[in-house]
């Protein structure tokens, strides 16, 4: 074998091992591109869910507290309230029932937790309410992503609401009503969780109601 056949076999050697790796850099490159796209796409599907599941949480509130004005319209009080009551009036779509206990049917939001409905109990800051609570007044609880939580409390129920509270560890937080934009923010990211919900970075409110 003379040099120049040597040197032609190194070169096409050398010019293998550069393809080669050329090929591995090109997988490797795109593996990451893809693993961005995916990263992307459950992002945008995440906030798309989460955004879907927010709409229709306001359409339960809403539904939720129509059937309530309907079914205690010549009431003379909520004392006797209870979600198990709402939910067994028919009065709600079958999709927002939890029928685990036939029984004691609960009301179950879109994020997949209960929402309470109370008769009686007190309004926020007003410690004679608090001390002397009035069955004139219902509260309607339910937990949400933290995320949702300021669309959630400023959501307009008009005449209907009469205050707004968020749990907290053992404080309460009561909100103004109407509350801003930033000051919503400033209230939801402040509320601590609950001990039930502990690392589900989820806000518990309560709608004081009538």
């Amino acid at each position: 074998m003379n040099i120049n056949s040597r040197w032609n076999n190194r070169y096409k050697e050398v010019q293998k091992k550069l393809q080669q790796g050329l090929s591995l850099i090109e997988a490797a490159m795109v593996l990451a591109l893809s693993a961005v796209v995916v990263a992307g796409v459950m992002a945008y599907y995440q906030s798309a869910s989460t955004n879907e599941k927010l709409e229709k949480t306001i359409g339960e509130i809403m539904a939720i507290i129509s059937a309530v004005n309907s079914t205690y319209s010549s009431a003379p009080d909520f004392s006797d309230l209870s979600d198990s009551k709402i939910a067994k009036t028919g009065a709600l779509p079958a999709s927002f029932i939890d029928n685990t206990d036939p029984r004691y049917p609960r009301i179950k939001s879109p994020f997949g937790y209960s929402i309470s409905l109370t008769g009686g109990g007190g309004l926020p800051d007003d410690p004679d309410s608090t001390n002397n609570p009035s069955s004139q007044y219902y509260s309607l609880t339910l937990a949400v992503p933290r995320s949702v939580c300021a669309g959630l409390i400023r959501l307009d129920l008009g005449s209907n609401l009469v205050g707004l509270v968020l749990a907290s560890g053992n404080k309460p937080l009561s909100v103004p009503i109407p509350v801003s934009v930033e000051q919503s923010q400033q209230f939801c990211e402040k509320a601590e969780e609950t001990d039930e919900l502990k690392g589900e970075d989820m806000v518990v409110l309560a709608y004081i109601l009538r």
